[in-house]
């Protein structure tokens, strides 16, 4: 009589949660063994690291995953609100970095295609929430009679 043999998979959430709380120097090894589990993104550990190098990767992954917050939808939008996070971190969060340094991002984002189509959908949107904004903030100057 053997104990009962209980299989566990690693979701992306779990993968994601990990990279969270591991320390610096592990965070490496946590992608390596799960990034088949998600594979828009983070299976792309290896192409971020020689487009912007190891600190950056890494420094990118675990921005992301301190600030994303999983809510009830499906795993499927979880995980692109994850690389929401992730471009947000990069391209909105850029106080952290030089030109140069900006300039790596963006060439690693445009030098994949399925990254590449992400960061576009991700501007249009983004566009399209200020274009709301600023279309509301007309509208409020006006009735307030704002001046400027």
């Amino acid at each position: 009589m053997g104990l009962l043999k209980i299989e566990y998979k690693l979701t992306p959430r779990g993968l994601i949660e990990a990279i969270h709380v591991a320390k610096r120097e592990d965070v490496e090894k946590i992608v390596q063994i799960g990034k088949h589990v998600e594979p828009l993104f983070i299976a792309k550990w290896d192409y971020f690291v020689h487009r912007v190098g190891k600190r950056n990767t890494e420094r990118m992954f675990r921005g992301a995953a301190k600030y994303f917050d999983w809510d009830s939808d499906s795993m499927a939008s979880n995980v692109r609100d994850f690389i929401s996070w992730a471009v947000e971190y990069i391209f909105l969060e850029t106080g952290y970095m030089d030109e140069e340094e900006l300039e790596k991002w963006i060439r690693a984002f445009k030098g994949d295609r399925q990254l590449k189509e992400f960061v576009v959908e991700y501007i249009e949107g983004e566009l399209e929430f200020a274009q709301g904004l600023l279309k509301r903030a007309r509208f409020l100057k006006k009735k307030f009679g704002v001046r400027s």
